[in-house]
């Protein structure tokens, strides 16, 4: 298990044994840009989320003595704003760096699973609305996919590329 801080909540994951130390390529994955990236997330807007959690954002001014939307402000509604949308931004970004460093070479971010973080993505995808349906959704990811490759190819010192979108 992996105790991974995020959006204020700690969150425990199942992870792969870690091997040698990568101490080098934790430093370079820490440089990466992702500001150009076109990530699928960016079209989430909050009309989508109040569609999909109408209690926690519209139904009534105060609900069980909070005040809405209770989406953001609930620290025990993790299933949603941390652990919904941000483990949603993070996996993003965690298979971008993992395609960056398969072009470039080197250990994928040690400890994570990045096939079933894919399917963790395409999953939150259709959840979100974001695809239609899981092929929609995988072509998401492997577009993520080709963005970490092209930063690896940008550096100069990148392998070859994934292949073409089919």
């Amino acid at each position: 298990m992996r105790s991974l801080r995020h959006g204020g909540v700690d969150w425990q994951v199942d992870v792969k044994e870690e091997p040698e130390d990568h101490e080098d390529e934790e430093r370079e994955f820490a440089t990466l840009d992702f500001s150009r990236f076109q990530f699928p997330s960016d079209r989430l807007t909050v009309l989508n989320l109040r569609q999909l959690h109408p209690e926690l954002f519209d139904r009534g001014f105060k609900r069980d003595g909070m005040e809405q939307p209770q989406y953001f402000f609930r620290a025990d509604v993790i299933d949603h704003a941390a652990g919904g949308i941000g483990f949603m931004l993070f996996r993003e970004r965690l298979i971008a760096t993992a395609a960056y460093a398969g072009a470039r070479g080197l250990t994928s971010p040690v400890g994570w699973n990045i096939e079933e973080e894919k399917q963790g993505l395409i999953e939150s995808y259709c959840t979100h609305r974001l695809a239609t349906g899981a092929h929609e959704a995988a072509e998401m990811v492997r577009s993520i996919e080709r963005q970490g490759t092209e930063l690896a190819q940008q550096s100069g010192i990148a392998r070859s590329p994934l292949p073409p979108p089919q």
